[in-house]
């Protein structure tokens, strides 16, 4: 069984004492108290917080050059570019918009503005991204894309 400690000064530490891992159980130790056995429905909702990443890790990471390229027909060169270009743009203004959303105070909190108002606009990204208007020429599709 692989036991996880929690470090002093911050994390897990004044909640946890430990985690261990075995057998396929998860259990937490509290601090000053007996071991818990943290349940299936703590379980499910911490992966339905996954969803949101393996959607975007499955759709963005294979399925949009696979659409532009075969179904598109714009150049796998030209589709791996604009990937490339988002990923920089997002390399960049992540860490930017991380930090101003740290400094956000809010009766909301710190994130949840940003993730409240980012859900109709990425939505509707989302849905145009997967249909592209017709007729564009090539160099035009790029741009869309």
């Amino acid at each position: 069984m692989e036991v996880i400690k929690a470090h002093a000064g911050g994390g897990l530490a004044p909640a946890l004492d430990a985690l261990q891992v075995g057998d396929g159980n998860l259990t937490a130790t509290p601090s000053g108290t007996g071991t818990a056995e943290v349940g299936q429905g703590v379980r499910l909702f911490y992966g339905l917080g996954a969803i949101a990443f393996g959607i975007n890790h499955a759709a963005l990471g294979s399925l949009v050059m696979m659409f532009f390229n075969q179904v598109v027909g714009l150049p796998a060169r030209w589709v791996g570019t604009a990937i490339a270009l988002a990923l920089v743009f997002d390399g960049i203004f992540d860490p930017l918009l991380g930090q101003w959303s740290d400094h956000v105070n809010s009766r909301w909190g710190r994130r949840h503005p940003f993730m409240y108002a980012s859900a109709i606009p990425i939505a509707a990204a989302f849905y145009f991204l997967w249909n592209p208007p017709l007729g564009l020429s090539e160099h035009q599709m790029f741009y869309y894309l």
